[in-house]
């Protein structure tokens, strides 16, 4: 694959292939006992502690726990003094004109935009600066009526915490994580990107070409949402048909983590079933919106701009997904890009939400074995059923699947 990644290997693998790595790979916490737990929890925990976040969490959870009492006190005294506060009418009245007033302050940023642009009534931009005038008056009337003792309680109870978080660090730590989570975010987004841009080139290289396309002036369209309310579909690749209809040939999913694969197959599996209509594959509930009503894709044409270019869609766009070719899944023509990397047996955001509760759980004892073992039954009752391991399985027992995973390695 020639490209700007070219430390990349990146190319389809075959049955035999997906079959080695699983097997060199397999890590299936749903089968482990509380000791082989135990080892890989540690594990996690190593790695996790050369990161930053970490560590910082970790320390605040250790200061919270030699100060827990003297903390645990003045967050009381906060939360008596805040109920006490927010009961009083003069604090209603503060926040419903402070709710007013940033409605009205709205209204006429956006009324003034339509009146230049030709759109609004002058007088009807009058009449809401003179109701906004009105409003902050009151606003200022309802501030200065919240000069009471429950007011001067709440901030005596406000600055004595913070006070105390001071002193013993805490504030300074936590402030850290907060910029520590910022620039993590940021690298996620760069990571994600450049990850997507391989997804992409591997797509026209060897989907495009196993799909029978190549002299079909088939498209690669990224970012899909299609209307859909639960998902955006990273890559699909499309042809133009007659009537101006675009027909999907393939789905393609970008993972730069492997252990997130499952998380996508389960999504794509949902929404390639609302796509098609197939109520048995998806809860109507979670896509029901002012559009979808009755949370089902009606076939009614939707629309995907890229690169100056129009892509219209309907109920027949997705004809090649109806059949379950590999019951219960449609798998034929969903791929998958990722990079090869080593099977952790969670995906991203469950690793750190279960590292996060490690962290902060003062309670937490690995050597505890009672312990450990509420902290593995709780992890497992939120065990999505399908794992990335069973997703490779499943690609991995016919060759014409084993294609449809596309593996990055450095090389």
């Amino acid at each position: 694959m020639q490209s700007e990644f070219e430390s990349l290997q990146v190319r389809p693998q075959s049955a035999g292939e997906l079959k080695d790595y699983v097997r060199h790979n397999a890590i299936d916490l749903r089968q482990m006992s509380l000791q082989q737990f135990r080892i890989w929890l540690q594990a996690r925990i190593d790695e996790a502690s050369t990161q930053e976040p970490f560590r910082l969490r970790c320390r605040i959870r250790e200061v919270r726990t030699v100060h827990r009492r003297r903390i645990k006190d003045r967050e009381r005294r906060l939360d008596a003094a805040r109920r006490a506060y927010e009961s009083l009418p003069a604090t209603v009245e503060f926040e419903r004109s402070a709710r007013e007033v940033d409605s009205l302050n709205k209204g006429v940023l956006g009324l003034k935009v339509a009146v230049s642009e030709g759109r609004a009534d002058p007088e009807k931009l009058l009449q809401f600066e003179q109701r906004l005038i009105a409003a902050e008056a009151g606003l200022a009337e309802a501030r200065a009526a919240l000069n009471t003792p429950e007011k001067r309680r709440l901030d005596r109870a406000k600055l004595s915490l913070d006070r105390l978080l001071e002193e013993v660090g805490l504030a300074k730590a936590e402030a850290q994580l907060d910029q520590n989570f910022d620039l993590q975010g940021s690298a996620s987004t760069i990571a994600g990107t450049r990850f997507e841009m391989i997804s992409s080139l591997a797509a026209g290289e060897f989907i495009i070409p196993k799909l029978g396309l190549v002299d079909q002036k088939a498209v690669i369209l990224h970012g899909a949402t299609l209307d859909c309310p639960q998902g955006e579909l990273d890559q699909i690749v499309v042809t133009e048909e007659k009537n101006g209809i675009a027909k999907v040939h393939a789905v393609v999913e970008a993972k730069n983590n492997i252990n997130d694969l499952a998380h996508g197959f389960r999504v794509r599996q949902e929404n390639l079933a609302w796509f098609v209509g197939d109520s048995h594959g998806f809860n109507s509930t979670r896509y029901r919106t002012s559009r979808f009503r009755d949370g089902q894709y009606d076939g009614r044409i939707v629309q995907h701009h890229e690169n100056g270019g129009v892509y219209r869609f309907d109920a027949t766009s997705f004809d090649l997904f109806r059949e379950l070719d590999c019951p219960p899944y449609r798998m034929k023509r969903l791929f998958f890009v990722t990079e090869c990397r080593p099977l952790l047996g969670l995906g991203g955001g469950d690793l750190s939400r279960l590292m996060h509760r490690v962290a902060t759980d003062y309670r937490f004892d690995i050597r505890s074995d009672a312990k450990l073992k509420r902290l593995y039954e709780s992890m497992l009752e939120t065990l999505p059923p399908v794992q990335t391991i069973d997703v490779l399985r499943l690609y991995a027992s016919d060759d014409s699947l084993a294609g449809n995973i596309i593996m990055a390695q450095v090389v």
